[in-house]
């Protein structure tokens, strides 16, 4: 990766792969017809649609690739366990969480792609033991040459989690708040340990290591970046992602779920929403950065939401630079596609790759007058 793609290698400019669409009965085809393909017989295969649109994005400028992580079930509550329980062991897969988990999708990208960073967005933290999660992703850093990066989701309140399912954290319940946070921080504590120490041994509350060797060793000192997020800073009440319209800040209350703990232990928070919501929430993370002795330009700030081509997106993007955005990880509103057999018209799979082009142009000027910070050039 080049000196321009951020603050310890994340990306500035992201797009977020469609991992969810991929298994919808008919889109493999249409979407394969509109992208880059490896020479496979079976022209619908869902990765290949994927392998192709990131090809693409690549070579549009963007400098970083994420993907939803549907490591199994639905999101969990403080005790790990699905919100609905239907399995000891974690739940059935819904409709929500149907998709391919985010380390093996990652994994595969890491040998088609050369210089984006790859991220998951997000993983449940409380789904996996976090020994677990942490090698996955130190295995993506190793066949990626270091480009690995771990989104991982804060707890939400319940019954306002203000993010869509498959990418929000575990929803504890009522009276358990305090104890989902102090786990969350516990996870982001062992994950750090195994990123940065030889063989760590830890004994908390909920883990304990002895002697954990985790080899091979992240390729980057320090490990793997770890960004806590989406910080639902503005809830959207119809349950859509926040940010499909970038301006709309003021819709619903607000959270800053995980803020404190990602002020000590990460290097990076993911926010979701406006930005008149975004500012404020940027202002809290900088109190509790000096609480714990640390200064917010030690963390990258990266905005995600869903975003369509229209004259005004240059003027949203910008907003949130000015609220103290510094990278983006955007998803791509998908055209309206018309069946040739039936005629009928439906979302499509995919984003149409004209959109992602210029989506990346649009990207690519809002954040160049940053410095190397990832700061504008006069600062904040």
């Amino acid at each position: 990766m080049s000196s321009d793609d951020g603050p310890r290698g994340i990306g500035r400019i992201g797009l977020v792969l469609p991992t969810g669409a991929w298994d919808r009965p008919g889109d493999g085809e249409a979407a394969a017809d509109r992208v880059d393909r490896s020479d496979r017989a079976d022209r619908s295969h869902g990765f290949d649609v994927l392998a192709g649109l990131a090809r693409h994005a690549e070579r549009a400028g963007f400098d970083g690739l994420w993907v939803d992580d549907r490591a199994g079930g639905r999101p969990s509550d403080a005790r790990g366990l699905p919100r609905e329980p239907q399995h000891p062991h974690g739940g059935e897969l819904d409709r929500v969480n149907a998709g391919p988990e985010a380390c093996s999708v990652l994994g595969a990208l890491a040998m088609i792609t050369d210089r984006p960073s790859l991220g998951a967005l997000v993983a449940d933290p409380f789904r996996r033991h976090p020994s677990t999660l942490a090698k996955q992703m130190t295995t993506v850093d190793v066949v990626a040459h270091g480009r690995a990066l771990l989104g991982i989701a804060p707890p939400a309140p319940p019954g306002r989690p203000g993010l869509p399912a498959s990418s929000a954290g575990p929803t504890p319940v009522r009276g358990e708040e305090e104890e989902a946070q102090a786990r969350f921080a516990e996870v982001l504590r062992v994950a750090r340990s195994l990123f940065t120490d030889d063989a760590p041994t830890w004994s908390g509350r909920w883990y304990r290591l002895a002697g954990a060797a985790n080899r091979p060793r992240p390729v980057r000192a320090g490990g793997c970046p770890i960004l806590v997020g989406p910080v639902a800073t503005a809830a959207d009440p119809s349950g859509s992602f926040p940010g499909r319209r970038t301006g709309d800040g003021d819709r619903g209350g607000s959270q800053a779920d995980g803020l404190e703990p990602a002020a000590r232990w990460a290097d990076g928070v993911i926010f979701a929403g406006g930005a008149d919501a975004v500012a404020p929430a940027v202002d809290r993370l900088a109190r509790h950065c000096r609480r714990v002795g640390r200064d917010v330009s030690e963390l990258t700030l990266l905005w995600t939401g869903e975003v369509e081509v229209a004259s005004s997106l240059d003027v949203e993007l910008r907003r949130m630079v000015d609220a103290g955005i510094q990278a983006f990880a955007v998803r791509i509103t998908a055209r309206t596609a018309r069946s040739a057999a039936t005629g009928s018209a439906r979302a499509a799979a995919c984003p149409d790759l004209g959109d992602v082009t210029a989506v990346a142009g649009v990207l690519r000027a809002v954040v160049g007058g940053l410095g190397a910070t990832g700061r504008p050039a006069g600062g904040y």
